[in-house]
């Protein structure tokens, strides 16, 4: 397996405008209302409508725009794959967004990466796929431990996906033949994660601790990782993103 260590370049899409449209009209109304999606009320509707209509916005990605060879990779996917199905031309942008966010946003990319890795030893027969892709929903959930927004999202789409997977099963195993031979690259930080059965956390710098009790001691910043660590005691190394209290081996302070 090839590994790809390089900081990510600055695109179109890493500009501070781009950024600030994507999270206020995009990724924060996009959360809201995947996670009341199962209500069905009009206004939650009209929501996830104007989150469509902001999509379409964006700078169509192409590999002048992007950086990252694996989103080339993807962009190279997207022309074969809208060529043939022509039909499917409405879910355009929402593929768009997806290279967007793969190229730009580096937890997301991780992310994916284990997802195609994981997903690469399954056999992908028609009449499995469905069950595949609700194992893949139960494996992501079991080692990516999450805020409760964004596992609540995650999980409406996982559970999109396996609803439109149950008529399309035979032609989603199809596509399988040709997501699996790109040369993938993925991304190596070097680090163990918190805890050694999950590979994506989010926790508090300020308050991580070992899985022996003792406080991490912070080394370095790592890229768009927030900082990597490691405990004094047993030696283990650790990845730190963003902050989630009292969970996955973070203790309070003040109860010590």
């Amino acid at each position: 397996m090839q590994v790809y260590i390089n900081p990510a370049k600055k695109t179109i899409y890493s500009s501070l405008p781009m950024q600030v449209f994507m999270i206020h009209a995009i990724k924060t109304p996009l959360m809201e209302g995947m996670r009341d999606l199962s209500s069905l009320k009009l206004n939650n509707m009209k929501k996830l409508w104007r989150v469509y209509e902001a999509i379409r916005k964006l700078p169509e990605p192409t590999k002048d725009k992007t950086w990252h060879p694996n989103t080339h990779k993807i962009i190279e996917f997207r022309e074969w794959f809208y060529e043939r199905y022509w039909f499917l031309r409405f879910t355009h942008p929402i593929f768009n967004f997806v290279v967007i966010i793969y190229d730009f946003d580096a937890p997301w990319r991780f992310m994916i990466d284990k997802i195609k890795r994981e997903a690469s030893t399954l056999d992908w027969a028609w009449f499995k796929v469905t069950w595949n892709i609700i194992y893949l929903k139960r494996w992501f959930l079991r080692h990516c431990c999450l805020n409760q927004t964004r596992m609540s999202f995650i999980q409406v789409g996982f559970n999109l996906v396996i609803a439109f997977s149950i008529p399309l099963s035979f032609w989603l195993s199809k596509l399988e033949s040709k997501i699996v031979s790109f040369e993938w690259k993925e991304e190596n930080y070097g680090v163990t994660l918190i805890p050694a059965y999950h590979w994506w956390v989010e926790i508090d710098e300020e308050k991580a601790r070992c899985l022996c009790g003792s406080k991490i001691k912070y080394l370095s910043t790592i890229g768009p990782i927030r900082w990597r660590g490691q405990c004094p005691v047993c030696n283990k190394t650790y990845l730190i993103n963003e902050r989630q209290r009292d969970k996955y081996g973070v203790t309070d302070e003040s109860k010590n």
